[in-house]
């Protein structure tokens, strides 16, 4: 299944083999930083929820890979606004030490599994970690990446 977190940044969901009689999807929360200090401040740290769902009509176990797709030409997740860009990353834990990505270029991915009865229903819930490094000098705006953040300066 393929879905997108927010739109630039395409969400995968990785089945090592589909079994039969096994259909699973992937919803993302927004991801929205909201205001931050440029100057003086903090870093901005905000979460969003990944939910797979599988649900069988035969028993099967799956096992997949949440994957994140890494940032065009591999130069880090930007935010662009009219007053500039913004640099932010996402990543697997809050200790903000492993960025989340399709695992290339030090990036990491996220895995799980299921063991499904027929007819059975189950989700697991992931939590993706997003950060804008603190004291980044840009000026006042509104700023995306449509639409894998959302931000805008005081």
């Amino acid at each position: 299944m393929i879905r997108r977190l927010l739109a630039l940044v395409p969400l995968l969901l990785l089945l090592a083999a589909t079994p039969p009689g096994v259909d699973c999807s992937a919803d993302v929360s927004p991801l929205q930083f909201g205001q931050f200090r440029s100057v003086g401040g903090g870093s901005a740290d905000i979460t969003a929820t990944i939910l797979v769902t599988c649900t069988a009509t035969l028993a099967a176990t799956i096992a997949y890979d949440i994957r994140i797709a890494p940032a065009p030409g591999g130069a880090g997740r930007v935010m662009h606004g009219a007053a500039g860009d913004l640099r932010y990353d996402l990543y697997t834990s809050p200790n903000y030490r492993q960025p989340w990505g399709d695992g290339t270029g030090g990036t990491s991915v996220v895995g799980g599994s299921m063991a499904l009865a027929a007819g059975e229903r189950h989700s697991a819930s992931y939590t993706v970690y997003g950060r804008i490094l603190a004291d980044r000098r840009v000026r006042a705006g509104s700023y995306a990446d449509a639409p894998a953040g959302y931000l805008v300066l005081q």
